[in-house]
């Protein structure tokens, strides 16, 4: 996967975010192994620029350094259209935070939560903030010191990690990146 010449100049406001994160999981990945890579929400749609396809991106990430990827959406179609451009993920279709919360008994741990299930109504932001919020708990218990959490639909401090952002600073989780997507480290 070349990231700056095949997907980079699809992405729109989100090719500074995806830069962050695949520095930040190259680097994750010499200094662990493999990782485990969990995102909320995925494709829908071969739309780089409106949704980033961030499925395909972290497929792409995960085969090329042996890596585990799980996808989780709601919609049937969603999760067929994944596991068509997505054939070594792992895709689940279910609600994301129940689907989270049964994921514990099976993954110790996740490197990497991408949190972009909920779409956000940016005149009513807050159902779509606190299920992202609610993802995040259903998943904290896979979340180690050194995790990465990233939430799409960032505009200043507004939209799918309203509640999520406000929980990262109490915690004294590590900003990493804020632009439209908004990144943490775990404590």
């Amino acid at each position: 996967m070349n990231l700056k010449i095949d997907y980079l100049p699809r992405l729109g406001r989100r090719a500074t975010g995806f830069t962050k994160i695949f520095e930040l999981l190259a680097r994750k990945r010499r200094n662990r192994g493999p990782l485990t890579i969990v995102e909320t929400g995925c494709l829908r749609a071969l739309n780089w620029e409106g949704d980033g396809c961030s499925s395909i991106l972290f497929h792409e990430f995960a085969v090329t350094s042996r890596s585990h990827f799980i996808s989780i959406d709601i919609q049937p179609e969603h999760c067929a259209m994944a596991r068509h451009h997505c054939p070594e993920a792992e895709v689940i279709c279910g609600d994301s935070v129940p689907t989270l919360h049964r994921l514990r008994r099976k993954l110790d741990r996740i490197d990497f939560l991408y949190l972009d299930s909920y779409d956000v109504d940016w005149n009513n932001p807050h159902p779509s903030a606190l299920h992202h919020f609610k993802e995040l708990c259903a998943a904290s218990p896979m979340l180690h010191r050194g995790a990465l959490v990233f939430i799409d639909d960032n505009i200043d401090g507004n939209g799918k990690p309203l509640y999520v952002r406000d929980y990262m600073r109490s915690i004294g989780a590590k900003l990493v990146h804020e632009d439209y997507q908004i990144g943490f480290v775990m404590p």
